[in-house]
């Protein structure tokens, strides 16, 4: 049936993770950015990424290819377990408030997948993710986002009912998260790749995204109109000299 509730994961999200679809929106983030990690593995024998607020792991279950060293932070005790279980060398850190516990310049890819919205500071955590990622690294970072000045409208509605906004700090449009990334980055990167997920999407009320053909005219349209969807992937690059082979950049 093209309508159908469901109440829990059936499928595997392109043949990686249990999930409602087949081709469930919800993980394009995870699949898109391991395209990216795959076109900066070629040429290298050996890659270093670091999975900022790793959760359960789905990125590295996404990135079943190459020899990759995998590094996470969490906060969550169970995210951690999972992800250690998984071959992250995880370590506990609180990234509203603590650094990240390694040196600089010290991961070719350090990837922030639905993290940020959710730090007060967010300056001070891109910093951190600037400072650990090599001259040459790609960082990705994936939000979710809202309309054209629909976050304006509401943060007045929060700001006049004095409501909570619940986990998510930073409401933003498209425009308003590339300001956020250049006021936090700095000059130091540029914007390789923008694109939105999840135009349409009822992942556990429709079978909707059991279609290939869906599927893919969501991604046609996010990577037209990003400011039209519900979260986008940014892949900014770091500047600087780099040890990737020319081969290696998207």
């Amino acid at each position: 049936m093209f309508f159908s509730r469901k109440t829990k994961p059936t499928e595997l999200a392109f043949g990686k993770v249990p999930a409602f679809c087949r081709y469930e929106l919800h993980m394009e983030r995870h699949r898109c950015t391991s395209d990216f990690i795959r076109k900066e593995h070629q040429g290298r024998d050996r890659l270093r990424v670091l999975d900022v607020g790793a959760g359960p792991g789905l990125l590295k279950r996404f990135c079943d290819f190459g020899e990759i060293e995998w590094h996470g932070v969490d906060h969550d005790p169970g995210a951690i377990e999972t992800s250690a279980s998984l071959g992250y060398a995880m370590k506990s850190v609180d990234i509203n408030e603590e650094p990240l516990p390694y040196p600089d310049g010290h991961f070719d890819v350090v990837n922030a997948s639905h993290v940020l919205e959710h730090v007060p500071n967010l300056g001070r955590c891109l910093g951190e993710m600037s400072r650990v990622l090599k001259a040459g690294g790609l960082l990705v970072v994936g939000m979710p986002v809202k309309p054209l000045l629909t976050h304006h409208l509401l943060r007045l509605y929060y700001g006049l009912k004095n409501k909570r906004k619940g986990l998510t700090t930073h409401a933003v449009d498209v425009n308003a998260l590339k300001r956020l990334l250049r006021e936090g980055l700095g000059g130091g990167f540029r914007i390789i790749d923008l694109r939105g997920f999840r135009f349409i999407s009822a992942r556990s009320c429709t079978n909707w995204e059991n279609h290939y053909g869906f599927y893919k005219a969501n991604v046609w349209f996010g990577k037209r109109w990003p400011w039209l969807t519900r979260e986008v992937n940014v892949v900014l690059r770091k500047k600087g000299l780099s040890s990737a082979t020319p081969s290696s950049r998207p």
